[in-house]
């Protein structure tokens, strides 16, 4: 009896304990859950306050509820520097401007026509390089960045025509009598030259709108200046005689630009990127014609005229970039896309009348420029 008493106490015992360290388990499951939960709740309120500090998020009292407006968070690079950002691009583009034909390879089709009946020549350009560079500041505050960049594209192309029965057909030349008796030629060459000079002067923003996208919103000051200069050549060689027609323009504008950006990371390295934006510039235009003839020696003309117009532009690029943290104060970034630039409404002006050979017809034409463009970026 005293045997079965014994086992009877001790197995209560065993079963005592086992509860209470079950009992215990239990409790610190419990413990450890809340602890996890306080530990998130804690990294929630200390990423509210620094939104609150950095303004992404304000706090507005309606009656005795407090509400937050959440803004765009902001998107910054993870350098630790100093803040300084440079960038280079290579340029390969060519430029897209209509109304360069200099002249008419005439094919008489039938005794009945009366007039040049064959290809019109002009002077194209062909593609060439170019180049961008420009630097910037990340402000402390906000995802805010300065920056500014400087582009230059000058290229220079010419064609040439012959045609042994001195039917060419020169454009350029005044239609007035002389030239419409003598105006056919043996060889025609034309020369086109082109200088494109930019500066842009920007500030602008970059925000999250995912966890993959992010925009940046920026404006600023644009200056463009564009020069253009055709020579068109007319020759008799049987004869000797010249003719050398002068078309040039020079632009310098100045407004004000606004745009986008964007990024969508495709891996955490790999990204797609766009931009768009918009100019409206006010420009000052110089225009410069000449005629000169040579053999018999004479001034068709020589003008100068100056006007002033308001310029719109578009810019519009997509491409890939690379980017990789060198070290904790110095990124890179590699990127290659396609980007496309056009001016509307440039106006031009040619003599259209042979009897009074003071007539001009103004009208207007787009001018573009359009490539591959390759960058390199370093965020220090």
């Amino acid at each position: 009896m005293r045997y079965f008493l014994a086992i009877v106490t001790f197995v209560a015992l065993v079963s005592f304990v086992g509860n209470v360290f079950a009992d215990d388990s239990a409790q610190m499951q419990r413990i450890l859950r809340r602890l996890d939960a306080l530990e998130k709740e804690n990294a929630y309120l200390k990423g509210r306050v620094a939104a609150l500090e950095r303004g992404q998020v304000a706090v507005v009292e309606e009656g005795d509820v407090v509400v937050e407006e959440a803004y765009l968070e902001v998107d910054q690079t993870e350098v630790e520097g100093t803040g300084f950002f440079v960038n280079a691009d290579y340029l390969y583009m060519t430029i897209d401007e209509g109304g360069q034909d200099y002249v008419i390879t005439q094919y008489m089709a039938g005794p009945m026509l009366m007039g040049p009946g064959g290809t019109i020549e002009q002077v194209e350009a062909d593609w060439d390089s170019g180049f961008r560079v420009g630097f910037g500041y990340r402000l402390p505050y906000d995802g805010w960045e300065a920056n500014a960049r400087y582009t230059r594209f000058h290229t220079e192309n010419d064609d040439t025509t012959t045609d042994a029965n001195n039917e060419l057909q020169a454009v350029l030349v005044h239609p007035d009598w002389w030239a419409a008796v003598v105006n056919n030629f043996d060889f025609a060459r034309a020369t086109l030259k082109h200088k494109y000079d930019q500066v842009d002067i920007e500030l602008g923003r970059r925000s999250k709108i995912s966890e993959n996208l992010s925009v940046r919103l920026f404006g600023g000051l644009q200056y463009t200046g564009i020069q253009r200069k055709l020579r068109a050549q007319y020759e008799r060689t049987w004869t000797g005689a010249q003719t050398i027609v002068d078309s040039n323009m020079d632009m310098d504008a100045f407004g004000l630009r606004v745009g986008a950006d964007t990024d969508w990371n495709i891996t955490p390295k790999l990204s797609i990127y766009t931009n768009a934006s918009g100019s409206l510039l006010s420009g000052k235009f110089k225009y410069k014609f000449s005629e000169e003839n040579y053999n018999p020696n004479y001034t068709t003309y020589d003008l100068n005229e100056k006007l002033h117009q308001v310029v719109p532009a578009l810019q519009l690029a997509a491409g890939i970039t690379y980017s990789t943290a060198l070290n904790n104060s110095l990124d890179l970034s590699l990127s290659v896309g396609y980007e496309f630039t056009k001016f509307f409404n440039f106006p031009i002006s040619r003599f259209v009348d042979d009897v009074v050979d003071g007539t001009i017809v103004d009208s207007s034409k787009d001018f573009g420029l359009h490539g591959l463009v390759a960058r390199g970026r370093l965020d220090f």
